[in-house]
């Protein structure tokens, strides 16, 4: 059963995942021009303000990612190195064989569509480069709208892995890793369980707090995980605040810095972080209950980070099928428009149940 502490994840995942899929359809392409005819306040508002659900997901990535390095790092046996490497397998594998199907794609749809819509044809250099996560640090194309994402996810894990290590984390025994466990189960996760030393939350405040005031105003940063810190940092700090006092310090702290630095330069993508973060933290003392809704919200959640990867390779053939056939006019437009979003969730689901699921399923046998 889904504990009730993840059904406000759930639910992010499923809205920012859609607004991403959106908001690519109308940023590149013939679409928006012909859409903009008739709801240009639709289609410009999904361009500013679509993009900016990633901000979402980087707050839950830290949240996760906390619990995850908190637990791992301090079971017996822990090794940094291998917790990266198991990092890089589960963003990498099913990335890559989606970054297959998007060459294919866009060899297929490249006589039609320009060159702004479709990547160009890649080069051996371009794919060693996606394989290492590095493509947006070398400046290289990327083979995919988007993609600059699973770079900067992996390159915040590392960093925040990195902190809770120089911190220190709390070890414990194999009795204590096992109790530790299964009083989190228990507690739906929150209330109990390992947690990193002082010095790691102190760490990781400080960084945070550097990103805000000073990287994340640096757009020439935007490659590296520094740049995005402040909200991978404020889902860190409010995963490992107690519940109680310490969780609503912590927010109060994160809303006084936040105001602060919106004073320095305002950033509307920064706000949508720590509202994420004030969110999740209320989620842990208030648990939702989804109801019939569950279901539904774990499904698209579960399957989210297949969508982001598999979307715009479906999006590209359907365009191209859009221009392909000759159709005009903002009906033909939203026609497509209404297609592509749905293929693109069917085959993000399919991506899930047939690619990432089964690729994750061996790693752990």
């Amino acid at each position: 059963m889904r504990r009730q502490s993840f059904v406000l994840i759930d639910g992010l995942k499923t809205v920012a995942s859609q607004l991403i899929v959106l908001h690519h359809l109308v940023a590149y392409g013939p679409l928006p021009v012909a859409l903009r005819t008739v709801i240009p306040g639709t289609v410009d508002w999904l361009y500013e303000y679509g993009r900016m659900a990633v901000q979402v997901f980087l707050v839950m990535g830290g949240f996760l990612a906390a619990r995850t390095l908190a637990g791992s790092l301090s079971a017996p046996g822990a090794s940094l190195a291998r917790l990266i490497g198991a990092r890089y397998l589960r963003l990498a594998l099913p990335f890559l064989a989606a970054m297959g199907v998007a060459i294919a794609a866009a060899a297929w749809a490249r006589p039609w569509l320009d060159a702004d819509f479709v990547p160009v044809a890649p080069t051996w250099t371009q794919w060693w480069a996606h394989v290492g996560l590095l493509h947006g640090v070398l400046g290289v194309p990327s083979l995919s709208a988007g993609v600059w994402y699973v770079a900067i996810d992996f390159q915040l894990f590392v960093l925040l892995a990195l902190l809770c290590r120089l911190g220190g984390v709390r070890r414990m025994d194999a009795a204590a890793a096992g109790r530790g466990g299964a009083d989190r189960d228990a507690a739906g996760g929150d209330a109990a369980g390992p947690r990193p030393r002082a010095g790691a939350i102190v760490l990781v405040a400080l960084v945070a707090t550097a990103s805000l005031f000073a990287f994340n105003r640096d757009a020439g940063l935007d490659d590296w995980a520094l740049y995005f810190f402040a909200a991978y940092g404020m889902g860190a700090l409010v995963q490992w605040a107690m519940p109680g006092a310490s969780l609503g310090r912590t927010v109060a702290l994160m809303a006084a810095l936040v105001a602060a630095a919106m004073v320095v330069d305002h950033r509307t993508r920064i706000v949508l972080a720590f509202a994420t973060a004030a969110a999740l933290a209320w989620s842990r003392v208030r648990p939702i209950d989804a109801g019939r809704a569950g279901p539904w919200l774990r499904a698209f959640a579960d399957s989210s980070y297949a969508l982001f990867l598999i979307h715009f390779p479906v999006c590209m053939v359907v365009v191209a099928l859009y221009v392909r056939s000759g159709a005009q006019g903002p009906a033909a437009a939203f026609a497509a428009l209404l297609l592509a979003w749905v293929a693109s969730n069917a085959a993000g689901f399919a991506f899930h149940r047939w690619v990432e699921r089964p690729v994750l399923r061996r790693r752990t046998t």
